[in-house]
This record gives C-alpha cells, structure tokens and sequence, in this order.
C-alpha cells in the first residue's frame, strides 16, 4: 500500500490502528476463518 504525497502519515496511522486491533482484539482469540475475523472485527468497533 503507498500513501500519497500529500498524506505521508496515512500509513503510520494505520499501521497504528492495526497494531491496536491486534493488541486489544485479535491477539487474545483464535480466529477460525474470515466471517469469524470480520464478526469479531465488528463486535470490536461496536460502541
């Protein structure tokens, strides 16, 4: 993925939003196949 000139910390931000979902949501489950990941994805980001 490349970011744009005009946006040169897009790709920080989300390496840093992925690096929180693996931390808080992913890295504690066993995810059994892509449904389960999105299922828990969006369980996740639900208020």
């Amino acid at each position: 993925m490349e970011t744009t000139a005009r946006a040169p910390k897009a790709n920080a931000h989300c390496e840093q939003v992925i690096g929180t979902l693996r931390r808080e949501a992913l890295d504690h489950l066993l995810i059994l196949d892509g449904a389960h990941a999105r299922h828990v994805l969006a369980a996740y980001l639900r208020p």
